[in-house]
């Protein structure tokens, strides 16, 4: 169900779609997330470009495999404790400066942060199943533990003040090339 662009302020009146599979509620004046509890079935869920700053109101939404809340305000990861079934996770142009509150989500495969205000990477040891990391645009300034990421692919750390010495030893550690 497309909901997008439609001046909504508040996510009600869905409780009744108890088999909606797919939601996208984008560019809309919601500022909380509250109304989805009864939406179980709920497999994708696009949030972006709304006034969210809180994660919350997504317990209950344990089927979740795709979640975007892209240009909203928030400043803190959490909320998502219950959602371990969450297979991609996208925050870019948020507030957050911190990678707290991501422990349970073991089956990331696809965590997005670019245009954030993360300054630490200090959750690597969670994540065997994550192919694709993307911190563009942050304030990082050392990466550690990236060998601890089995499964990596793709990351993207560009427009991050990482001294030049670090990324030799990413790319002769680590067997990464450039875009």
């Amino acid at each position: 169900m497309y909901l997008g662009g439609n001046q909504i302020s508040e996510i009600k009146g869905l409780e009744k779609l108890v088999n909606l599979k797919h939601l996208s509620l984008e560019v809309n004046k919601i500022d909380g997330i509250q109304g989805l509890n009864k939406l179980r079935k709920l497999i994708t869920l696009f949030l972006d470009g709304n006034k969210i700053t809180e994660i919350e109101g997504l317990e209950n939404l344990m089927e979740l495999k795709f979640l975007s809340l892209e240009n909203n305000r928030i400043s803190e990861i959490k909320g998502l404790e219950s959602i371990t079934n969450l297979l991609e996770l996208r925050l870019n142009n948020n507030e957050i400066t911190k990678f707290k509150g991501l422990k349970t989500l073991k089956k990331l495969g696809c965590l997005i942060l670019n245009n954030n205000k993360i300054n630490e990477m200090e959750f690597l040891d969670n994540f065997d199943r994550l192919f694709d990391l993307r911190l563009e645009n942050n304030e990082i300034t050392e990466i550690e533990g990236l060998n601890l990421l089995k499964s990596l692919q793709v990351i993207v750390i560009d427009g991050n003040p990482i001294p030049m010495r670090t990324l030799g030893v990413l790319r002769n550690n680590y067997s990464l090339n450039p875009l």
